[in-house]
C-alpha cells in the first residue's frame, strides 16, 4: 500500500509540475484511495481543487506551487520539493 501510494504521489507531483492539474488531481485521489492518511494528501488535494481555475494563469500556478511548498511538503521526496521551490519562486515574475 505504502509503495503504491508513494509512486502515485510522485506521478501526481510530476503531472502538477508539468502544469497538468487534472492528472495531478486524479493521481492524488488514487493516493487517497490507496493510503488515506498518506502525507498531506487531503490538504494537497484541497489546494488543487480550490485553485483549479486559477492554475491556468502563471500567477495562479505559482500561487498553487507556493502554497503546497510552504505548507505540505514535509514528507514529499526531496527532488520534488526542490522543483516546487523553483516553481513557486516564479511568483514574483508573474505579475
Amino acid at each position: 500500500k505504502y509503495n503504491n501510494a508513494s509512486e502515485l504521489e510522485r506521478k501526481g507531483y510530476e503531472s502538477l509540475l508539468k502544469g497538468d492539474i487534472d492528472n495531478a488531481i486524479i493521481s492524488f485521489n488514487k493516493v487517497k484511495q490507496a493510503y488515506p492518511k498518506f502525507h498531506s494528501i487531503d490538504e494537497t488535494l484541497a489546494v488543487l481543487q480550490k485553485n483549479k481555475e486559477q492554475f491556468s494563469t502563471l500567477r495562479g500556478r505559482a500561487n498553487v506551487y507556493s502554497e503546497i511548498y510552504h505548507k505540505y511538503t514535509c514528507k514529499v521526496p526531496k527532488d520534488i520539493v526542490v522543483q516546487l521551490e523553483g516553481m513557486q519562486s516564479r511568483k514574483a515574475d508573474s505579475k
